[in-house]
């Protein structure tokens, strides 16, 4: 339970505003937010089922966001894989308009040591430990603003 050191409640009551459930119809409720405002007082043993009572909101809202992204990300790759095989099929390295830039970028492969400074002088370790992997195909695409 949070409880409140400050003393405005009609009621007397003790509590903090933000838990109290005659806070929606209360007229001398509190709007302090309750981690700064200094009148608040945690006991600890509560502390957990109040947190989660106070930000309820917070959680489901940031769930939903977060379901949200997850699903735009998802046909943000679609769409890019969509493009990129339409650039292929079209021969074409760049295209821009007024909204956006696109950049279609070949498969290569690339080598993960590259210090110029140790193939020089220690050639046998650079050899030993140069990697060759592959790099997918891909496109960037800008935003323009």
């Amino acid at each position: 339970m949070i409880k409140c050191k400050n003393d405005g409640c009609p009621k007397n009551y003790d509590i903090c505003c933000e838990v109290c459930e005659e806070k929606d119809i209360c007229e001398a409720r509190c709007d302090l937010n309750v981690s700064t405002c200094g009148f608040s007082v945690i006991n600890e043993e509560t502390a957990l089922e109040s947190f989660k009572d106070t930000n309820l909101g917070i959680f489901k809202d940031l769930a939903e966001i977060i379901q949200q992204k997850k699903k735009l990300e998802a046909e943000e790759k679609e769409l890019k894989v969509d493009l990129m095989e339409a650039m292929k099929k079209f021969n074409i390295k760049k295209f821009e308009n007024d909204d956006l830039s696109v950049v279609y970028k070949a498969p290569t492969t690339r080598t993960s040591v590259d210090s110029k400074k140790l193939k020089t002088e220690l050639p046998e370790i650079h050899a030993k430990y140069t990697k060759t992997s592959n790099v997918s195909e891909s496109i960037t695409v800008k935003i323009k603003e």
